[in-house]
């Protein structure tokens, strides 16, 4: 068994026996088996139009809150990403019904911050980007390094309370059900 692992093992399983087999191996106090749903794997939620129009809202809420401009234009802001920004945004969209998920189901919003982060960091790792920064100590775009790639106890508290507003604001918003989308 993997005790003392400092991570938690979130797992789409609908069949009770095959879920009691995988809790054997992990530690019970690590593991949140969510069952199969219409709401977390739909044709809409993985390749649809609902996705962008998801990410445009993502976007919008993460402008908003590191900006405070008013008068934002998600459509306009929307064009103006490169498309490494607008993948990131499609991540993070694809990721918040899972997360709502988990909330509803009784995870703590502590271990939501968490899994949005190793998220954030799984996203910019599998687009090769590593931990670093530039002379300023700021992310360097063109070389793909980011000082935040780092575990998420390692993070400063500044940081760890930035994320828990912005994914508290995504929670936040109001998605359609995926069962009203109809695959074409």
């Amino acid at each position: 068994m993997l005790r003392g692992a400092g991570f938690h093992f979130y797992c789409l399983c609908a069949e009770r026996e095959l879920a009691d087999k995988i809790s054997v191996l992990l530690p019970p106090e690590k593991c949140v088996f969510m069952p199969e749903s219409d709401v977390l794997l739909t044709y809409e939620t993985i390749v649809g139009e609902r996705l962008d129009k998801m990410a445009k809202a993502v976007n919008h809420a993460y402008l908003f809150h590191f900006t405070q401009a008013q008068n934002l234009d998600a459509e306009k802001e929307w064009k103006q990403l490169n498309e490494f920004q607008k993948e990131s945004n499609r991540s993070a969209a694809r990721h918040l019904p899972s997360k709502q998920y988990l909330l509803q189901s009784g995870v703590s919003a502590m271990q939501i911050y968490e899994l949005e982060h190793l998220r954030w960091n799984a996203f910019h790792f599998v687009n090769g980007w590593r931990m670093g920064c530039d002379e300023n100590g700021k992310k360097d775009a063109a070389k793909k390094l980011h000082p935040l790639l780092i575990p998420y106890s390692e993070l400063s508290q500044e940081e760890k309370d930035k994320d828990a507003v912005l994914t508290d604001m995504l929670l936040a918003l109001e998605l359609p059900p995926a069962s009203a989308i109809n695959p074409k």
